[in-house]
């Protein structure tokens, strides 16, 4: 399929052309609580009444956002596990849920703490909260949703897992001893193009702090480092490659508990 989109390029939209493969060849990566779902070095414990929540940062091309969410379990019923995600806001140094938000509630089946099959076919039903309207969700809008999307389409799959010295990590004024596990995944894509061929090649770190007592998947603090390098091999002439790309998410518990209240109820 990419061999073929790129045979079919059009002359004189070559800086189009190849914005597009980059595209297409670059895998949609994210940081977010179910990166690592399927590890089995990290702790899962479903429980109903979990609460996490956290701050995220991102810092891409130059430029730092931040972020906060909520994610928490507030059901289990012969369908599975109910899970809310909820975007939060800062406000005077805490985590709060703005008045009117919008908010994501789905059902994964009981088969998720097996930790096998993809994530997204393990959800049965998603439902949209817009300020104070709830609707159902089919799967094409919500997998188009940036938010939900990466938590639910990124499967990392590391070559190597590393255990490295406990540390400690203060959440909500507490002490937890966490372990801390460096987990590394390297790709190589490659497509023909007319004149050679264009090889993008990923190297992603996700060093990770985890403890027992943390419900879901007891994740107390996760950096991820993704650095992206985009080379041309061979063919006639030469082409500059671009920039390496280098991004870096962030994922800080500040505030966890078994006192989760669902917004949808």
């Amino acid at each position: 399929m990419l061999r073929e989109t790129a045979n079919q390029s059009i002359p004189g939209q070559s800086v189009i052309t190849l914005a597009l493969l980059f595209l297409l060849l670059s895998p949609a990566y994210g940081l977010d609580l179910f990166t690592l779902w399927q590890q089995p070095e990290i702790p899962l414990d479903m429980q109903v009444g979990a609460r996490l929540d956290f701050r995220t940062m991102k810092v891409e091309s130059g430029r730092r956002s931040h972020g906060a969410v909520r994610v928490q379990c507030v059901r289990h019923s012969s369908e599975g596990w109910v899970i809310e995600i909820i975007p939060m806001i800062s406000e005077n140094n805490s985590l709060v849920v703005p008045e009117l938000v919008e908010a994501w509630q789905f059902v994964l089946d009981d088969d998720f703490s097996k930790r096998e099959k993809e994530l997204s076919s393990l959800v049965s039903s998603v439902v949209k909260l817009d300020g104070t309207i709830k609707s159902p969700v089919n799967d094409k809008e919500w997998k188009s949703n940036p938010l939900i999307k990466s938590a639910f389409t990124d499967g990392f799959v590391p070559g190597n897992v590393e255990e490295h010295q406990q540390a400690s990590r203060i959440i909500s004024e507490e002490t937890l001893m966490c372990d801390q596990l460096v987990l590394t995944a390297n790709t190589i894509n490659s497509i023909e193009l007319p004149n050679g061929t264009l090889e993008q090649s990923s190297n992603r770190v996700v060093t990770v702090s985890v403890h027992k007592d943390i419900p879901l998947l007891g994740i107390a603090y996760a950096v991820e480092k993704l650095e992206i390098k985009s080379k041309f091999i061979s063919g006639k002439g030469s082409r500059k490659s671009p920039p390496t790309e280098v991004s870096i998410e962030t994922m800080e518990l500040v505030d966890y508990g078994l006192d989760a209240v669902s917004l949808f109820d």
